[in-house]
């Protein structure tokens, strides 16, 4: 591939789309993925985005969750398993800001 900037949008595509197979074939976070192979994190960023857009998929989705009582003991207290390292556990009464706060930190960090 010749310089960057002098490729052809399609070229871009493909050379990108490359790179979200491997990634997600990696198992590695988007930034470890980029630091092993000499790709620029915000531009790989910036194309999955529009990559991701263009094909119709959302770039950000909920899941929705059914909450299943497990034990009759009330604590006031709500616990999120995120990993067998990750664990959070806060005020029932958290705002919704500060536990969007919480999994925004979260997926920064992973990144």
């Amino acid at each position: 591939m010749g310089k960057y900037e002098q490729i052809s949008r399609e070229e871009k595509t493909r050379f990108w789309q490359k790179h979200f197979d491997c990634w997600k074939d990696s198992n590695l976070s988007q930034k470890k993925y980029c630091e092993n192979n000499s790709v620029s994190y915000w531009n790989f960023k910036t194309w999955y985005s529009k990559l991701k857009q263009s094909s119709g998929e959302k770039t950000k989705t909920f899941i929705k969750l059914k909450a299943e009582k497990l034990n009759t003991s009330y604590s006031g207290k709500i616990e999120i398993l995120i990993s067998d390292r990750i664990k959070i556990i806060a005020e029932e009464s958290i705002s919704e800001s500060n536990l969007g706060k919480i999994f925004s930190a979260m997926r920064h960090t992973n990144d």
